[in-house]
């Protein structure tokens, strides 16, 4: 902990932070040597965190690990799961840690504006959101390029009702009682059978039928359900999904398939 001209700065391994005494009257100093890389509103950015977080890496000796902002992207993933989310504006660059991305979702629901700054070189950035700053590494040489993992198109796609579809996966993830229990989903002439198990049984199972415009050859896909029904719950009326065999993945988009 270090205090300087009335901010205390604090030191946590990978992250700084810095917090501003909070002032109406005392805007908060600016940063010398600084140019802006873009900024977003507080709520926007909280949306995305929120989408995002559950899926984030919290092994530090990947390469994955944390938060990318970078353009108009928010992205996260655990290599068996990744969420991408399209922002309004372009923000720059920058990895964020777990913990720095969970102190900042608590900041942002203040609202304003939230900024991030260059400091004059590409190694380090800083993220103003209120009173506070966070001092990051701008450094993303190294996250894995995951736009390779994601297929432009699909030959299987899957159409459903939103509502049909989300409560299909809620009831799986309520039934489940874990928050990493995968449902398993099998396609059959316009029906997707929904199957889940009990934590620490192998008999309770639930079977939950879901109409569906299905085409192609689906292959029995799974899905975690909690994280799946957080990141589709602002869908408008349809929920579209599409499976990639050679890659072994399944997209989704809100708002049908792009």
């Amino acid at each position: 902990l270090t205090l300087e001209g009335g901010a205390l700065r604090v030191s946590a391994g990978k992250v700084e932070a810095e917090i501003v005494a909070e002032n109406p009257l005392e805007p908060q100093p600016p940063l010398v040597g600084a140019e802006l890389l873009g900024s977003l509103p507080a709520t926007e950015w909280a949306a995305a965190l929120a989408l995002v977080m559950p899926v984030a890496s919290t092994d530090q000796s990947k390469s994955y690990s944390g938060i990318l902002m970078q353009g108009d992207r928010c992205v996260a993933t655990d290599s068996t799961a990744l969420v991408e989310v399209r922002l309004s504006r372009e923000v720059g660059g920058v990895l964020i840690p777990n913990r720095a991305a969970e102190v900042l979702a608590a900041h942002l629901k203040r609202g304003g504006e939230t900024t991030l700054h260059t400091l004059g070189n590409d190694a380090e950035v800083a993220l103003a959101a209120g009173s506070v700053r966070f001092y990051l590494s701008g450094q993303l040489a190294y996250y894995p390029d995951y736009e390779r993992l994601i297929p432009c198109a699909t030959a299987c796609r899957a159409t459903f009702d939103r509502d049909e579809f989300l409560g299909a996966l809620g009831r799986a993830a309520a039934f489940s009682n874990s928050p990493n229990r995968e449902v398993k989903i099998e396609f059959d002439d316009g029906v997707a059978t929904f199957t889940t198990r009990r934590e620490l049984s192998d008999t309770d199972t639930l079977r939950d039928e879901v109409a569906c415009r299905s085409e192609g050859p689906w292959k029995p896909l799974g899905l975690n359900a909690q994280i799946a029904a957080r990141a589709w719950a602002g869908a408008a009326e349809n929920i579209t999904i599409g499976q990639d065999h050679a890659l072994g993945t399944v997209v989704a988009r809100r708002d049908g398939w792009l």
